[in-house]
């Protein structure tokens, strides 16, 4: 009887044994399938959120675009409002002054654009002379 009560607490005993590592095993597998969806769910959280700095990023850029237009609008308006005002007051003479000031300036402009397309063409001329004469000098 001794060793039947033994057998039967060895029994009892692997049996809990056996509940408690089919317990363990599906805690494991619970675990596992957490730790899965988890990094699932860490992977879409990183691309929301890369796709949400991106648009942050791009609707800053297109705001301060907005804005700068904006003041570039309001400037121009005003300078177009104070020259104009002031311009209503000038006299006739004054105008006529501004006016030729206006196109000799413009004169000017183009002169020193044809002079450093010429100061160019010089350098080029010098350049070609130069590489010819040392062409010849190297054929003699």
């Amino acid at each position: 009887m001794a060793e039947d009560a033994i057998y039967q607490a060895m029994t009892n005993i692997g049996q809990h044994l056996e509940g408690t590592l089919a317990q363990i095993e599906s805690l494991k597998i619970s675990i596992e399938e957490m730790s899965r969806q988890f990094m699932e769910n860490m992977v879409n959280l990183t691309e929301n959120l890369r796709l949400i700095i991106g648009l942050i990023r791009e609707q800053r850029t297109h705001f301060t675009e907005s804005i700068q237009e904006l003041v570039d609008n309001v400037n121009k308006q005003i300078k177009d409002v104070y020259e104009k005002r002031t311009w209503d007051l000038l006299s006739a003479d004054q105008k006529t002054t501004l006016e030729t000031l206006r196109d000799t300036d413009q004169a000017v402009a183009n002169n020193l654009y044809l002079m450093q397309l010429l100061t160019i063409t010089q350098s080029i001329r010098e350049l070609a002379g130069r590489a010819l004469a040392a062409r010849l000098q190297k054929t003699e």
